[in-house]
């Protein structure tokens, strides 16, 4: 809903909103599945969660 929200004000690329919501939460699952953050924390080259937001964020905008 927060998406389909931000398309319809203006502050997100027009675009699908289902398409949207799926891609941003597969963005950021590594943020809230406790099997792949601890999967993920085993990694040296992994994206910290500010940055994963801050991707994914970008990619709605405009």
């Amino acid at each position: 809903e927060v998406i389909r929200e931000g398309i319809a004000a203006g502050e997100f690329a027009d675009q699908d909103p289902e398409v949207a919501s799926r891609c941003f939460g597969a963005a950021i699952i590594t943020l809230c599945h406790p099997q792949m953050v601890a999967q993920c924390l085993a990694k040296n080259n992994r994206a910290m969660p500010d940055e994963l937001i801050e991707f994914a964020l970008r990619a709605l905008k405009k």
